[in-house]
Parts: C-alpha cells; structure tokens; sequence
C-alpha cells in the first residue's frame, strides 16, 4: 500500500476497489446479508472503470462460491444477480469505447506481459510481503478453516493464476 499508494496511478485506486470488495464479501458472508451483493457490484463496476483486473477478482470469487457448499446458495440469490448486473450496467460504458476503438486494453496488456511474470506471483507475493508472509500465511489459513469463508483461498488460488495467465502484474 505504501509503495503502491504514494504515487497516483491506475493501481493506486484499483488497490481501493480491491480491499473494498473483499471487505463487503466478507461481511455478506459474515452476517449473511446477501444484499450486500448489490455494494459489491456497485464497488466492482466503478473499480472496472479505472481497471480491469478487478474483474479477475470478480472471476475468482465466483469460482470460490461455487466450488464451496456453505456458499453456494448465494448463486441463487437474486441480490448477487443483481449485483452483477449492477457491475456490468457500470462497466458497458468502458467496455462500448474498447470495442469501438480496438481493443486498447489487450494491445497494452500484451506489450507488458512477458512470459516469465506469469508464473513469479505468488513468490513475488510472498518476497514483497517480507517479516509479514507469516500473518498472509494465517489468514490464508484462518479462512479455510471456516466454511463461510473458505471460498476467500479459493478466489485467491484462481485470481492470480488468472492475472497471470493474462500477462498481469504480481502486485
């Protein structure tokens, strides 16, 4: 945060809409408020305005309540639905420019993916976390212990993998 957050880019608020997300994850699951999905679209569709990779967040977190039973029942939810719908409604306006004028954003993703970054995030993860991979490595832990939140290591097992795979950046 602080090396990122001193400086205004694109990662700057794309880091906000992260942690934003996954705070209102966690309290959906926490108190089960499945309206909560709606803030969760809300926050993902203004977050994919600024950048796209937190769609990748998006992604992993619904193969993490689909591939968790104690979860699984807020795919039949209507909020989450309109959560969703909510995000896409945000992010068509993006989405109209990027198809009318090529496709910017790929051509920009492959011209800094290189192959060797897609396999180096989770070591770069662990080396950027330094003195601190021990309290990362607990709360991994901590929530696949609890089955409200064990689709939080899943999403994080597939969200890297999935920026990687794309020619994203470890951070």
């Amino acid at each position: 945060v602080l090396a990122i957050g001193h400086l205004l880019s694109t990662a700057t608020p794309d880091l906000l809409a992260w942690t934003v997300v996954m705070r209102l994850v966690v309290a959906t699951l926490q108190h089960d408020r499945p309206r909560l999905w709606l803030a969760v679209g809300l926050t993902l569709g203004i977050g994919l305005e600024n950048k796209h990779l937190v769609g990748f967040l998006a992604a992993g977190l619904v193969v993490g309540v689909a591939v968790t039973p104690a979860t699984r029942h807020h795919l039949r939810s209507p909020w989450a639905w309109a959560g969703a719908a909510l995000a896409l409604a945000l992010w068509l306006p993006n989405l109209a420019w990027q198809a009318q004028h090529g496709w910017p954003q790929f051509t920009m993703a492959g011209h800094l993916s290189t192959w060797a970054k897609r396999f180096t995030d989770i070591p770069m993860q662990v080396e950027t976390a330094t003195f601190l991979t021990w309290l990362w490595v607990t709360g991994w832990w901590r929530t696949w212990q609890d089955k409200r939140y064990r689709l939080l290591p899943v999403a994080y097992v597939v969200t890297p993998q999935t920026v990687g795979g794309a020619g994203g950046n470890f951070y």
